[in-house]
């Protein structure tokens, strides 16, 4: 779909955009919470530092390959269906965590957690290209990184003052059982399937200009490398202090 094409969501796009922001802010609240709970688990599960240490960074162990497999998986079954499944996969991953006994559930729930929150950004990408106007991209990412960057500040805050009067697990329980209530409104939401791909002997009689970019093309671009190191030096300082702080104040 060029740049050009018309919006092809019967969802108005900016209501479209709000559930995304939506989605991306429970998103944030979710992955960050372990953090805020971890002094609670750790002498109640008697955990080792290197256990708690394993645990806070196992989400990215599945996060980080997956979000590749889920842009190809929003592209073969589209963006709308993934998202969905994302969302239900780390909600009932929150929400088992609550019931966790020990490192080898809180393992795997963090594993599952990862690899369902890694739809959020490849399937939210493809959402804004298909349904919002070129004019108001800017916008809407706009909207959306403001939500997701929210979402750890609002968590840590909530989930700490919740944790202190409940205890840790009802506060998982009940992340769970909010990011869930997501689905609902997204399940009314109506976007239209992308146009169809042309055949491999109408891209070559189309010509190179009318084919996308190979992954390998887009790996030789400068520009993204740039921004991936500049992202990456970003993303330490502000995952060792969404890991660790909290802890740290304790």
């Amino acid at each position: 779909m060029t740049a050009e094409a018309a919006p092809v969501s019967a969802t108005r796009p900016m209501h479209l955009v709000a559930l995304m922001s939506a989605a991306l802010f429970i998103n944030y609240v979710d992955r960050g919470n372990l953090a805020t709970a971890a002094t609670l688990i750790q002498a109640q599960l008697h955990l080792s530092a290197t256990q708690l240490g394993i645990l806070l960074s196992a989400f990215f162990y599945s996060y980080v390959p997956a979000q590749p497999a889920m842009g190809w998986l929003s592209e073969r079954f589209g963006a709308h269906r993934i998202l969905a499944a994302g969302v239900a996969l780390w909600s009932v991953a929150t929400l088992m965590t609550g019931f966790a006994g020990g490192f080898a559930s809180l393992l795997l729930l963090r594993l599952a957690l990862g690899l369902g929150e890694s739809a959020g950004f490849p399937c939210v990408s493809e959402l804004v290209a298909i349904a919002v106007e070129p004019r108001r991209i800017g916008l809407a990412n706009g909207i959306i990184a403001f939500a997701y960057l929210v979402g750890p500040a609002v968590g840590t805050t909530l989930g700490g003052v919740l944790m202190d009067a409940w205890g840790w697990r009802p506060v998982f329980v009940l992340f769970g059982v909010l990011s869930l209530l997501w689905l609902w409104p997204w399940s009314r939401v109506r976007v239209a399937a992308p146009a169809p791909k042309p055949s491999v002997a109408a891209q070559s009689s189309a010509g190179a200009a009318e084919a996308g970019p190979s992954f390998g093309e887009v790996l030789r671009q400068r520009g993204l490398w740039g921004a991936a190191l500049g992202h990456f030096a970003a993303n330490y300082n502000f995952y060792f202090c969404l890991a660790w702080l909290p802890s740290y104040l304790i």
